[in-house]
């Protein structure tokens, strides 16, 4: 929700927006206008209330093409920053302060 209006400011005529979850709230102001004139598809979806044979399905299609585009370097991972894992509360606070602009990681060694 906090992030609506930007992300529909991102996307290119005829973009497709994903919600997926709703970490950031339920609530957000939706400006049509935008839509209606970039012709975008808006999907929303939760994987939690899926039967398992579905999600097994997604992770096996997700793994079958972004493996190897990962290995190619074509897909590379957004980090933000790394914490060995005592740090892990150090972690989760900094997550809290949303101060992150990718992953949040926790190294175990």
């Amino acid at each position: 929700a906090p992030y609506w209006n930007a992300n529909l400011k991102a996307l290119a005529r005829h973009g497709r927006l994903m919600i997926i979850g709703l970490m950031g709230g339920v609530k957000g102001d939706l400006e049509v206008g935008s839509i209606l004139r970039k012709s975008l598809k808006i999907t929303g979806t939760t994987l939690r209330p899926m039967p398992l044979p579905q999600k097994t399905d997604l992770t096996r299609r997700f793994a079958e093409f972004a493996l190897p585009r990962f290995e190619r370097g074509d897909l590379v991972p957004v980090l933000d920053k790394v914490f060995p894992l005592a740090d892990a509360v150090e972690a989760h606070r900094y997550m809290e302060s949303n101060a992150n602009t990718g992953k949040i990681v926790l190294r175990v060694v």
